[in-house]
């Protein structure tokens, strides 16, 4: 059984589907349970059936319908056709670095070597185009720069570079605030005129569809080295892609489900030696990845670069085929142990702060010497545990930099606009972002937000709700078979869920480093089961003993071992 969750939230479970309900919507041919969990998820039409099936690529959408990616494709043509400068400026993190790496070896691909990648420092260039960055391309003759998972809001930033004769591609799926960036193109489908029928795709998904677009008019032009590319060489990117995608936690359905699905198959076979090296180092089999082994493994160690040390190194374990890529994932995984360590120190301090404080609506706490990549991590875990938003920031020279998490349903980037002479930075999702303030400001930053929290938007939260009743002797390979083909599973399409009542105990133990982890033997008429729960210790004082009686929420996995 995978992880067991706190039974004592509200939670509700779906109304079991009739037999004769069942045979009127699905036929006599569907399974009834994986009937019962397309009917939770809303999927009831016959052809939207057949279609979670049968993984169509012709279900990936025309990388032209996405708003200014012609005039994209024109001007990077155009750099081509005159060896010019160009300049891959992508984000830090999870969803940046791959997409960076996309742009890499695509250009590595059609043999292109007049270009270079980018990628700011979170702890001192922080979130996004910045001006010292950007004067130093100045210097080194950029023409063209092309950004992956940021620009979006950089309006003053591109404003420079057009003035100093360099033209910006931005390709972003963040929300763009009501001043677009006066750049030549801006690939950015949650802009209102953009008619790209998914609006979820990630950042790293973008540049890899400005790949697709770039090899398609390559090609219908019989320009050589576009030619010489492999028809669906382009689909060796999605490993990529899907890492990008499952770590930022867009929806799992529609186009994504396909690029994720079609990502994992190319992992397997991916000949990425960093890849494999993380994936070693995280005791993963990439043949058999798991979306989760994803997000919790594999998208830590890529943050740990830029949270500790230099992004970069993520960027080479990820983009180059060599020995130094090798290093590179070596030095991944010593960042991502140092990273674990400080990051419980950390929150030691703060929730020994946190419990000496009056409850507000809002929570600002940091301090001048937490490392500024820890802080999303702070953040969250504070967001998750007090279910309110969360500003978390540290010193970088004289000035303040911070992450903030929602942990609700306001959205942290509206309250940001609504408090923005608080901020002489900012950015992000309704969900989380990243700011920049004053020594002078932050002093009043709590007192400011909660202020202004009634003017925020608010989040449509997903309710948590029960797929249906198992007990123990239903938790079988063949349970588990059913199962997964739902798969894969993640935002918008999470992991069935699943309640065992009333179930006896057999055998209760904490383990972990930081003994934070409960393992349950549960006993059925027929068999015992396995049941887990991670990082609550919260949880521990109360675990059920031998012989008592317990209820459970939670999803149903093979056992495997390794770790984030």
């Amino acid at each position: 059984m995978g992880e067991a969750k706190d039974s004592k939230k509200d939670y509700r479970v779906h109304p079991a589907l009739t037999p004769s309900e069942r045979e009127q919507i699905y036929g006599l041919e569907l399974d009834p349970l994986v009937a019962q969990l397309f009917y939770n998820r809303g999927i009831t039409d016959p052809a939207a059936v057949e279609s979670f099936f049968s993984f169509d690529w012709n279900h990936v959408f025309d990388p032209f319908l996405l708003k200014d990616m012609d005039k994209a494709v024109e001007r990077i043509l155009l750099a081509i056709s005159k060896n010019q400068s160009i300049l891959i400026y992508s984000d830090y993190d999870t969803d940046g670095i791959p997409g960076g790496a996309v742009l890499y070896n695509f250009f590595t691909k059609i043999g292109y070597t007049n270009f270079k990648n980018y990628i700011p420092n979170r702890n001192t260039d922080g979130y996004g185009l910045n001006i010292p960055a950007c004067e130093g391309f100045v210097k080194d003759g950029v023409q063209l720069l092309i950004t992956v998972d940021c620009g979006i809001t950089d309006t003053m930033q591109v404003l420079f570079l057009n003035q100093n004769k360099i033209d910006v591609i931005i390709t972003d799926h963040h929300l763009p605030e009501s001043e677009v960036p006066r750049a030549l193109a801006v690939i950015d489908h949650k802009q209102d005129d953009c008619n790209y029928p998914e609006k979820n795709l990630c950042g790293c998904a973008l540049a890899w569809k400005l790949s697709c677009a770039l090899l398609i008019e390559g090609k219908k032009r019989n320009i050589d080295e576009f030619v010489a590319v492999p028809d669906g060489w382009e689909k060796t990117l999605l490993d990529l892609v899907a890492i990008s995608t499952i770590c930022d936690m867009v929806p799992l359905v529609g186009e994504n489900r396909l690029l994720v699905h079609f990502g994992k198959i190319i992992m397997g076979m991916s000949p990425r030696v960093g890849l494999h090296t993380i994936a070693k180092k995280a005791k993963l089999n990439l043949q058999t990845i798991s979306t989760d082994d994803i997000a919790f493994s594999i998208g830590p160690r890529i943050n740990a670069a830029s949270r500790l040390d230099d992004p970069m190194i993520a960027f080479k374990a990820l983009a180059y085929n060599t020995a130094e890529g090798i290093a590179a994932a070596e030095e991944l995984e010593r960042l991502n142990t140092r990273r674990k360590t400080l990051s419980a120190t950390i929150m030691k301090k703060v929730w020994a702060t946190l419990e000496k404080r009056d409850k507000a609506s809002v929570i600002v706490i940091g301090d001048p010497a937490w490392p500024v990549g820890i802080l999303g991590l702070v953040a969250g875990k504070i967001a998750d545990t007090y279910g309110i938003p969360t500003f978390v920031w540290s010193r970088v020279g004289h000035e303040i930099k911070g992450s903030c998490r929602s942990g609700s349903d306001i959205s942290v980037f509206s309250l940001m606009q609504h408090t923005r002479e608080s901020f002489t930075e900012f950015g992000g999702h309704a969900a989380s972002g990243g700011f920049e303030t004053t020594e002078d400001k932050i002093h009043f930053l709590e007192s400011e937000l909660i202020k202004n929290i009634n003017k925020a938007d608010r989040i449509q939260k997903d309710e948590t709700v029960i797929d249906t009743h198992l007990s123990v002797d239903d938790v079988t390979l063949s349970v588990l078979k059913k199962i997964h083909t739902l798969e894969p599973f993640g935002m918008k399409n999470e992991k069935p869920l699943f309640v065992f009542r009333d179930v006896t105990v057999r055998d209760v133990r904490v383990f972990g480093k930081s003994a934070d982890h409960i393992e349950y033997v549960l006993q059925g008429q027929t068999q015992t089961v396995k049941a887990s729960t991670f990082f609550r210790d919260d949880l521990i004082k109360t675990a059920k003993a031998q012989g008592e009686k317990i209820t459970i929420v939670g999803s149903i996995e093979r056992e495997t071992f390794g770790g984030s």
